[in-house]
């Protein structure tokens, strides 16, 4: 339902740390931008810290809830101090963590861009969005599916709630490992 595309961008700011809030955000930054050994690494959670591990790369704040953004934002804050923050981010960014840290202590920068492929999808069971985005493209071409829908975390959970569907699960972590195990243990 979408896919995603780097975007040309430049650093032109010094920072004290790099936040990264997606697998997709390593990718996109660091094929274009390598990271001095000075600078500290933070993520949303697990999932971005396997991508960061794949670059070589540790993260020394790590999300706790990946799911709950507004959570991880708050504690990413009290972790940050006073320290400087560059946010690679998605072109389409609803921004929840970044919203939380002062104007003049963080730098945002579109490294990557989601496309919305919109695809007419045989009525199923029960449906996962893993965005708000993911939805939004789905219901561009499907009817809105009266079947049980799990949300990737809270943001995509308010997306669904807000289109009136019948959620029936929110994964915290925002894994696969978490979905699989919420799947094998509820569905039998």
């Amino acid at each position: 339902m979408i896919s995603f595309v780097g975007l040309d961008f430049k650093v032109e700011e010094s920072f004290d740390v790099v936040f990264f809030s997606s697998p997709r955000s390593v990718q996109f930054f660091l094929e274009k931008h390598k990271l001095s050994g000075q600078i500290l690494i933070g993520c949303v959670g697990h999932a971005t810290a396997d991508e960061l591990a794949k670059w070589g790369l540790n993260a020394s704040f790590i999300g706790s809830n990946a799911g709950h953004p507004e959570q991880v934002g708050a504690s990413f804050k009290n972790w940050l101090g006073n320290r400087k923050v560059l946010f690679p981010l998605s072109l389409n960014s609803n921004k929840t963590i970044t919203s939380q840290i002062p104007t003049e202590q963080k730098l945002e920068i579109a490294v990557y861009q989601t496309i919305s492929t919109p695809q007419q999808i045989e009525k199923a069971d029960l449906y996962v969005f893993t965005s708000p985005s993911n939805l939004k493209a789905f219901l561009s071409v499907n009817e809105v599916p009266l079947t049980p829908v799990i949300a990737w975390g809270n943001t995509t959970a308010q997306a669904i709630s807000n289109a009136g569907m019948k959620l029936i699960h929110v994964l915290k972590s925002a894994t696969e490992e978490e979905l699989v195990s919420f799947l094998a243990s509820h569905l039998n």
